[in-house]
C-alpha cells in the first residue's frame, strides 16, 4: 500500500514537471512564432546598453546616457522600445550596441581618438 501511494505522489511530480515545461516550451514558441526576442536577448540588448552608458559616462561624467543610448537603438532599429525590436532586428541592435561600444572605448576622457594623442 505505502508503494503504491508513494509512486503515485512521483508520478504527481513527474507529471506536474512535464506540465511545467510544456507552458514553458508553448510560451517560447509563441514569442518565436510572434518574432519577439527571448528574454536572454531582451537581457543582452539591455547589459549592452548599461556598457554604453556607461562608458558615455566617462565622458562626460554627471549625466545619465541611458535614454540617449536607446533613442538612438530605437531609430536604428525602427522601435520605440528595445523590448520590441523584432526577432529579425536583434542581429543589427547587437552589431549597432557593440560597434558604439567599441569606438567608444577607442577615445579617451577628452571624446579624441586614441592615435589622435
Amino acid at each position: 500500500m505505502q508503494l503504491a501511494q508513494a509512486n503515485a505522489q512521483r508520478l504527481d511530480r513527474a507529471a506536474e514537471v512535464v506540465g511545467n515545461l510544456t507552458r514553458r516550451v508553448t510560451a517560447v514558441e509563441r514569442q518565436i512564432q510572434a518574432g519577439k526576442l527571448t528574454e536572454e536577448q531582451a537581457v543582452e540588448i539591455k547589459r549592452r546598453v548599461n556598457a554604453i552608458a556607461n562608458e558615455m559616462a566617462k565622458h562626460d561624467p554627471g549625466k545619465s546616457h541611458y535614454q540617449a543610448v536607446y533613442a538612438a537603438l530605437g531609430d536604428e532599429v525602427g522601435v520605440t522600445s528595445y523590448k520590441s525590436i523584432p526577432l529579425k532586428g536583434y542581429e543589427t541592435a547587437v552589431s549597432f550596441l557593440d560597434n558604439w561600444l567599441l569606438s567608444l572605448k577607442q577615445q579617451g576622457p577628452t571624446g579624441k581618438d586614441e592615435a589622435e594623442r
